[in-house]
């Protein structure tokens, strides 16, 4: 069973904030991509929980922007789809952006293996098929079938927000669990886009949707 690590997480500011929980996910997700250096710096944050150190302010949306630049790296698209061995993964964001800055920061982050990541802000269906990873904010829930239709067979990791996002044919859905940032995963929906999801990410997953065939 994974469990999270009890981190106080702020979303919001004043009387009406929220705490959240930095999710055990991320723990995982952290050693995986970033290997030893992120084993160190993992290690140390779990000394630092576990001895009642203070523990650091995560928003929700700070979370969220952690989780979506880590899941390509265990994304495996379909030969093809990158022009170069060098070819960044472009994630576009569609909607109203709801990270701030958040999703910069993560996407620039310095030491990250794979290949390189790149954001851009996508509005037109030809924008969005230059993309590797597509984040369909919950402004858009209203349009999520018909988006579905024009993308469809393309090799997009869809990643949203909203309840019945993976019902609309997305990949991957965020949740919010009382205090925690979590995610589900469709196996149906991205072998129907052509991809293949890391065990390692559908492990640690909330729930999963149908098995590869």
């Amino acid at each position: 069973m994974i469990r999270d690590f009890h981190v106080q997480c702020e979303a919001g500011a004043g009387p009406g904030r929220r705490s959240w929980v930095w999710p055990a996910a991320m723990f995982w997700l952290r050693l995986a991509v970033m290997g030893l250096g992120g084993m160190i710096a993992s290690a140390w944050f779990m000394t630092a929980v576990s001895f009642g150190a203070p523990p650091p302010a995560y928003q929700e949306y700070q979370v969220k922007a952690e989780l979506l630049a880590n899941f390509a790296a265990f994304v495996k698209w379909p030969e093809g789809t990158f022009p170069a061995t060098n070819s960044p993964v472009v994630i576009g964001v569609f909607g109203k952006d709801p990270f701030d800055r958040f999703l910069e920061k993560a996407v620039e982050a310095p030491g990250r293996p794979g290949r390189p990541l790149k954001l851009r802000r996508v509005t037109t269906e030809a924008e969005m098929r230059q993309c590797q990873v597509l984040f369909v904010a919950s402004s858009e829930r209203r349009r999520l079938r018909e988006l579905r239709e024009r993308l469809d067979g393309a090799p997009l990791l869809t990643v949203g927000e909203t309840e019945d996002f993976l019902d609309q044919g997305g990949v991957i859905n965020f949740l919010l669990k009382g205090q925690s940032v979590r995610f589900e995963i469709s196996v149906s929906s991205a072998q129907a886009a052509g991809l293949k999801v890391d065990a390692k990410l559908l492990g640690v997953a909330n729930a999963v949707r149908g098995k590869y065939e």
